[in-house]
């Protein structure tokens, strides 16, 4: 399993996010009620990384900032996102899979939402491609 990782300093925070690319290559099916967003083209296939499919890479990637409340209460955790990268880079479709509360979810969905990637590739052409994304909340240890 490929892992991407970057990590960020914000304003008396730090918010490191980091990629987690699902293995196999078998066609992704959207759920009922979410439908692909309209970046995703009618008759584009998803696949998932491996057997001969690339991970997308990420070439922008800004921050995830925290909540208000999350802040105020001192709260930390982890959102994980299913996203669907298209074949132009672009994130045509975004879910929470496991949530964090306290309005992290919003902000991780907000962040990734902007995010550009290098596209996935299969047999030397761009692909979309179905990943897991875990953002992760923390804030500095006292000292640092």
């Amino acid at each position: 399993m490929q892992i991407l990782r970057r990590a960020v300093p914000t304003h008396l925070l730090y918010v490191s996010m980091l990629a987690l690319v699902l293995s196999g290559n078998v066609r992704a099916q959207d759920p009922p009620n979410n439908p692909p967003g309209p970046l995703l083209g009618p008759k584009e296939e998803i696949y998932k990384v491996g057997n001969g499919v690339t991970a997308p890479r990420t070439i922008y990637a800004p921050p995830a900032e925290f909540s208000e409340q999350a802040r105020r209460e001192k709260y930390q955790g982890v959102v994980t996102l299913s996203a669907i990268v298209n074949s132009t880079g672009t994130v045509a479709s975004l879910r929470v899979i496991s949530a964090a509360g306290m309005g992290l979810d919003e902000k991780a969905l907000e962040a990734v939402r902007q995010w550009k990637f290098k596209p996935a590739m299969k047999d030397g052409k761009p692909v979309a491609v179905q990943i897991a994304v875990q953002v992760s909340f923390s804030l500095p240890t006292p000292g640092k």
